[in-house]
């Protein structure tokens, strides 16, 4: 359920159905930090950025280890404008080994030149 639900956030289509199937995941596995960072996930696609962050912070909590999941707060965290905090876990999902490392890498840069405005 969380794979197809994640699957559909990624792609930007059945936000409602990826939705329902990663709440039903997670009713089945509330702790698991992959299934909060899907539900983070959905949020960010349909840009709702403050409940994208409430969901991705606590998905990087239990699943701190995780690089995709820190490239996903950096991701909402640039989102709300928060430069600082976005560049923090683009950095730390570089040094967890993110498997995209030049993508993150871009990230960083474009984040550092708007702090440096």
């Amino acid at each position: 359920m969380n794979y197809i639900g994640y699957t559909y956030a990624e792609q930007g289509i059945r936000f409602d159905e990826a939705m329902e199937l990663i709440q039903k995941a997670l009713k089945l596995k509330p702790d698991s930090g992959y299934i909060i960072d899907s539900l983070g996930w959905v949020y960010f696609q349909k840009g709702l950025y403050d409940e994208a962050v409430h969901y991705l912070e606590k998905a990087a909590k239990l699943t701190a280890d995780d690089p995709t999941i820190n490239e996903h707060l950096g991701d909402a965290y640039f989102k709300k404008k928060d430069f600082e905090r976005s560049l923090q876990h683009y950095k730390k999902s570089l040094s967890l080994k993110h498997p995209d490392e030049e993508k993150v890498k871009q990230k960083i840069i474009e984040v550092e030149k708007l702090l440096r405005k």
